[in-house]
């Protein structure tokens, strides 16, 4: 678990712009998408071939993740950032662990301004601060938020942004509330060899940013998708999560999916990405 020391409470990130979590986010970071006026599909499709995330996926030097905590929150927050990181550790080799060196990168989990959204992926730049801003009590509460924004910094987008969803999910755009139509682009990141998880901590909910919050955004193509009673929830890492986290990471002594239906096994996976 993450240190607490005399100054700041500590707790890491890179470029990209990942968020306006579900239904708490009035305003929203990403600006990679023009709005369409009014709405319609073409125009979103048009827009989504500027989304690129060249550090989603980019993961931290070591699974060591420095990180540093505003002072700004209380007590109580505090206690469900400490419990979100939790969720991430426990099933991992990540550690969220004190800043000892602040001309190198490291994240920083400020109070956000009506939202939570974090920056994804690690940057190789001397010094680089990525934020985390965690809108306090909405975004900490639910500690499967806080969850999310980590998982955000160690280079997951979100999981109804794979490349290959449009094979699980249909993406209702006209029903999406504007100014967050980027949060639904699908993004070219790698899968980790691993099956589409609507039970993802990473995955919106059926309403979110639904424009009148009664009509949906996201449905499944099928009734039996896997996990789509769970979709959006923000209780827990989902086994998939934690295979992702420790394949992107190497946390080979940990759970890596290989049991999954639909993954390919760990080993096979590595040794097609050394060979691309």
């Amino acid at each position: 678990m993450f240190m607490k020391s005399a100054v700041v409470l500590v707790w890491a990130a890179g470029l990209v712009w990942a968020g306006c979590e579900d239904e708490y986010t009035p305003t929203c970071s990403v600006t990679c998408l023009p709005d369409p006026q009014p709405a319609d599909t073409a125009a979103v499709w048009a827009g989504c071939g500027q989304v690129r995330s060249p550090q989603a996926g980019r993961r931290w030097p070591s699974p060591l993740v420095p990180l540093e905590v505003s002072p700004e929150f209380n007590r109580t927050s505090w206690r469900g950032l400490r419990r979100g990181a939790g969720l991430v550790e426990a099933g991992t080799c990540v550690r969220f662990v004190q800043v000892e060196r602040w001309d190198e990168p490291y994240v920083s989990v400020v109070p956000g301004e009506g939202g939570c959204n974090a920056q994804v992926g690690y940057r190789d730049v001397p010094g680089h601060v990525g934020e985390v801003r965690l809108h306090p009590p909405e975004c900490i509460m639910a500690i499967g938020h806080v969850a999310h924004e980590l998982l955000h910094v160690l280079g997951l987008v979100h999981e109804h942004q794979r490349p290959d969803r449009d094979q699980y999910i249909t993406v209702h755009w006209d029903n999406i509330r504007m100014g967050h139509h980027a949060n639904f682009c699908p993004v070219e990141v790698d899968t980790l060899g691993l099956p589409y998880d609507a039970a993802s901590v990473m995955h919106y909910g059926p309403f979110g940013f639904s424009a009148d919050r009664q009509t949906p955004t996201i449905t499944p193509r099928h009734p039996d998708l896997p996990g789509a009673s769970l979709m959006g929830q923000r209780q827990n890492l989902s086994r998939i999560d934690l295979a992702k986290v420790n394949r992107l990471y190497g946390c080979t002594k940990h759970y890596l999916g290989d049991d999954l239906p639909g993954a390919v096994p760990y080993r096979t996976w590595l040794a097609a990405k050394h060979t691309q």
